[in-house]
C-alpha cells in the first residue's frame, strides 16, 4: 500500500492530504474558468463578424470605406499615398480612435508609399473585427468618467465661461474626445440636446446624458444582447426598408434636388438656415427635432461658415434609421 501513490493521498495525514486537494480543485476550476473564457471570446467574435465596427454589418462598413477612400482617389489610380491613406481612416465617417488609426497605418505599411484600398479592405474588416471583439471583452469605462471628460473639453472650449456652446462646438468636442464614435451615433446623441433659439447648448445639463449614450455605444453588443428580441422584431419589419415613407434611394434624391434648387451657384454650400428649408421641403411637417437635428449635424462646417450637403445625402438615410435602432438600445 506504501507503494501507492493513492493509497498514500487516501490515507496519508491530513497535513499532506488537503493542500494537494486543494492544488487539485484549483487546477479543475482553472480549467473550467479558462474554458469559458475560450467559449466568450469565441463568442464575442462571432458578434463582432456580424457587427464590425461600432454596430455596423459588413457590408455597410464596405460601402462607407469605399466611399471614403474613391473620394480621396482623384486620380482614378486605385491607390492611395500614406497621407491621403490616414485621412481616409480618420474620416468622421467610420470613427475610429487614434489608436485604431496607428495600427491600421502600421499594419499597411508600404515600401513604395502607395496603398491599393481594395486589396486593403479585407485585411481592414479583418483588423476591425479583432478591435471589435478586443474592446468587447475590455473592463467598461465608467460613466462618470465620460461625464467628466465630456465636461471638461467643453468647459476649455466655453471661453466666455457662459455654460453653453454652440450645437456645432458639441459635436467638434463629440469627434475631439477620441471616443471612437462613427458619425450615425454622434448625430444620434446630438438629437438629444437641447438647443434655445441661438442653437447654444447648456453642456453641464446635457454631459451626463451624453455619457450614458456614449457608454451605451461602447457596450453596443451587451445592449443588443439585452434588446435582441426588439431588435428582431424591428428589423423583420415591413417599414425597416423605408423611412418616412421613402426607401434609400428615393430619398437621396429628394434631399439632393431640394438643396441643388437652393444652391444657386452650385457650390455644393448652403447656410444652415438653407439646409433647414431643404430638409422641411423634402418632409414637410412629418420630420421631429430630433431627426432634424441629426440630419443637420451630417451637413459638413466650411472655414467660411457655409454647410456642405453632400454627405447630409448620403447618410440621410442611414442615420434615420441608426435613430431609431439607438434610441432602443439607449432605453434604460
Amino acid at each position: 500500500r506504501d507503494s501507492d501513490p493513492w493509497a498514500l493521498l487516501c490515507f496519508g495525514s491530513a497535513q499532506e492530504f488537503i493542500p494537494v486537494a486543494v492544488s487539485i480543485i484549483e487546477t479543475i476550476v482553472a480549467k473550467e474558468k479558462l474554458k469559458e473564457s475560450e467559449q466568450e471570446k469565441e463568442r464575442v467574435m462571432h458578434d463582432a463578424e456580424q457587427h464590425i465596427y461600432h454596430g455596423m454589418p459588413p457590408a455597410e462598413l464596405d460601402e462607407i470605406l469605399t466611399s471614403i477612400f474613391k473620394e480621396a482617389d482623384v486620380d482614378g489610380s486605385g491607390a492611395l499615398d500614406l497621407d491621403e491613406f490616414e485621412r481616409c481612416l480618420c474620416d468622421i465617417r467610420i470613427g475610429m480612435t487614434r489608436k485604431e488609426v496607428n495600427l491600421l497605418m502600421f499594419e499597411t505599411y508600404s515600401n513604395d508609399g502607395m496603398i491599393d484600398y481594395e486589396a486593403f479592405k479585407p485585411l481592414c474588416m479583418k483588423l476591425l473585427v479583432e478591435l471589435t471583439a478586443q474592446e468587447w471583452l475590455a473592463p467598461d469605462q465608467d460613466e462618470a468618467d465620460l461625464e467628466g471628460l465630456i465636461t471638461k473639453l467643453c468647459l476649455e472650449r466655453d471661453a466666455e465661461h457662459i455654460g453653453k456652446l454652440h450645437i456645432d462646438s458639441i459635436q467638434e468636442v463629440l469627434v475631439s474626445a477620441d471616443l471612437g464614435m462613427s458619425l450615425v451615433q454622434i448625430c444620434s446623441i446630438l438629437s438629444e440636446a437641447q438647443e434655445d433659439e441661438d442653437s447654444m447648448v447648456d453642456y453641464v445639463a446635457f454631459a451626463p446624458r451624453v455619457a450614458f449614450m456614449v457608454h451605451a455605444c461602447q457596450n453596443y453588443r451587451e445592449r443588443m444582447n439585452e434588446k435582441k428580441e426588439i431588435m428582431q422584431n424591428l428589423h423583420a419589419g415591413e417599414g425597416w426598408g423605408v423611412v418616412f415613407g421613402r426607401d434609400r434611394d428615393t430619398l437621396e434624391a429628394e434631399l439632393q434636388a431640394a438643396f441643388e434648387a437652393l444652391d444657386k451657384a452650385g457650390s455644393g454650400c448652403l447656410t444652415k438656415l438653407q439646409i433647414k428649408d431643404g430638409i422641411k421641403a423634402v418632409f414637410a411637417d412629418t420630420i421631429d427635432r430630433k431627426a432634424t437635428t441629426a440630419l443637420l449635424a451630417l451637413a459638413k462646417t466650411t472655414e467660411s461658415g457655409m454647410y456642405q450637403y453632400k454627405t447630409l445625402v448620403e447618410q440621410a438615410f442611414r442615420t434615420l434609421k441608426g435613430i431609431v435602432e439607438l434610441s432602443i438600445l439607449y432605453e434604460d
